[in-house]
């Protein structure tokens, strides 16, 4: 049986949330089971449920950036935290600990790769055992699915160089010596749970 990742959207913009709805439901290992359009409506929800991944915008109207993490991560367990914004601000961000940024120009296999990534965290897939930080996760997943270097790259806004040595990162971590052993490490948590 196939484990259903439970994500929680918080964004303002009703176009926006409905769009990553939209996005998320479509993969059928991930459910949408909660969309807040503040701080105050998310904490509310997360009295109730409990989400495996937030989505969640720095700007909304009754809180604004690491006010904004603080709040709901006070509230959210062992969620993780993605943070998705049209206001770049990468050094910010991780200094919040969120688990992830990413822009909102991101594309949508970029963002629901982050989303699996970041949950086999809390799984019995490779992140677990050995923790990496969440540009290499993104980096894994997308070699893992068989993208090159530079398509990498292109889809992650960096160099081939950075992707290089994220990739050389992953490979130590994980103690594979080359792509195919990496899709065979990653994905066999996919196959453990169904």
């Amino acid at each position: 049986m196939t484990t259903t990742i439970q994500v929680m959207i918080v964004d303002d913009h009703a176009i926006v949330a409905e769009g990553l709805e939209k996005v998320i439901s479509a993969d059928r290992r991930l459910k949408v089971v909660g969309v807040a359009g503040s701080s105050a409506e998310a904490r509310t929800f997360l009295e109730r449920i409990t989400p495996d991944i937030i989505l969640l915008d720095l700007r909304l109207p009754d809180s604004q950036g690491l006010d904004t993490v603080t709040a709901i991560r006070e509230r959210s367990g062992n969620a993780r935290i993605v943070v998705l914004t049209g206001f770049p601000q990468m050094d910010e961000a991780e200094l919040m600990g969120v688990d992830a940024y990413l822009d909102k120009q991101t594309a949508s296999d970029v963002l629901l790769g982050t989303i699996r990534a970041l949950f086999q965290l809390n799984s019995t897939n490779p992140g677990d055992r050995y923790p990496m930080t969440s540009r290499e996760l993104q980096v894994a997943q997308l070699a893992a699915d068989g993208l090159s270097n530079s398509e990498i790259a292109h889809r992650l806004f960096i160099s081939t160089n950075t992707v290089k040595t994220h990739l050389a990162q992953v490979f130590a971590k994980l103690g594979v010596r080359d792509r195919v052993d990496l899709v065979r490490c990653w994905h066999a948590g996919d196959e453990t749970r169904g």
